[in-house]
């Protein structure tokens, strides 16, 4: 690898390492809170040693569910009322009919990647324990094909995404990172990822009985990148980059410029070791891609939310 690009994915790492552990420490509370919420939901009511203590002297440990009734009815409120993309024609010089064509392919994108199930998932975590999410990809279409399309992806555990303390919107659309993690054992991984370092040091290695007592924590690291430019206003109505800008033609004069930045998404799929509960030593870059969106392709669903001093 080029030494220009191992000191930007050596950078890349070490920051989202700072920004998962600065995730971690915000949201300390609000996961804290989550996991009770779902400890209650399976039916531990009881405090294990109170709980002992009680078949101890024999008294009944008795545990009666009344929130679950509550909870599914959210869920299956939102069954059947399934939520939907609907496009409308913004102004005067809006085609309708384009907008029914757009309308057409965002069904059958929903459609044939099941958005209905990510959606119901978000919602349902939502209902849980106050916060889901739900993602869309970008995918080849078949194994045998070369076409991309983009998929709904369901997230089945919203504690696995790191989403921007800093974010404030209700869609998220203000993130400017995000992260999500899922833990592969080491022959999964390297089985997945062939080619990694990881991989190819266990191969060295030989070690695989003591490789699997670890897992090892992939992450997709999401970020807003901005290249700043100056964008100009031509004498013709057209606007555009000034570093685009070869030669300006004779008939044409610039009316106006200001200082702007070209706005860019970019995927870093980063994987290291798991250290403890929650902490990651992140040590290599095993894939990156421009992800064709001007946001985060990853959206928040808010169940009730309650700031105390920010």
């Amino acid at each position: 690898m080029p030494a220009d690009n191992q000191k930007k994915h050596d950078a890349i790492l070490e920051e989202a390492k700072r920004f998962r552990e600065k995730c971690i420490t915000v949201n300390a509370e609000n996961r804290r809170l989550a996991v009770d919420d779902l400890t209650f939901l399976s039916g531990k009511h009881w405090d294990s040693r109170d709980a002992a203590l009680r078949e101890k002297e024999g008294r009944p440990v008795l545990t009666i569910d009344k929130l679950s009734t509550f909870v599914r009815q959210i869920k299956n409120d939102q069954r059947i009322n399934k939520p939907s993309i609907k496009v409308h024609p913004v102004d005067d010089e809006s085609d309708p009919e384009t907008a029914k064509v757009r309308q057409g392919m965002i069904r059958y994108i929903e459609y044939s990647s099941n958005a209905s199930i990510a959606y119901d998932t978000a919602i349902g975590c939502a209902s849980e324990t106050g916060l889901g999410y739900f993602r869309i990809i970008t995918d080849y279409e078949s194994e045998d094909s070369f076409d991309v399309v983009p998929r709904f992806v369901r997230i089945r555990n919203p504690l696995t995404v790191h989403f921007d303390p800093d974010s404030i919107e209700g869609d998220g659309s203000d993130a400017r990172k995000v992260l999500v993690e899922e833990r592969l054992g080491v022959t999964e991984f390297c089985s997945k990822y062939p080619e990694s370092e990881i991989a190819k040091t266990r191969k060295t290695t030989g070690n695989a009985a003591r490789d699997d007592m670890d897992d090892i924590l992939v992450a997709e690291y999401i970020r807003v990148e901005d290249d700043p430019d100056e964008l100009i206003l031509l004498s013709n109505g057209e606007k555009g980059w000034k570093s685009d800008l070869l030669a300006l033609p004779p008939d044409l004069t610039i009316v106006n410029t200001r200082k702007s930045a070209r706005r860019t998404v970019r995927n870093y799929k980063i994987a290291g070791k798991c250290v403890g509960d929650d902490g990651a030593d992140f040590g290599e870059v095993i894939e990156e891609a421009d992800v064709p969106c001007k946001w985060i392709p990853v959206f928040p669903v808010y169940g009730n939310e309650i700031d105390i001093e920010g």
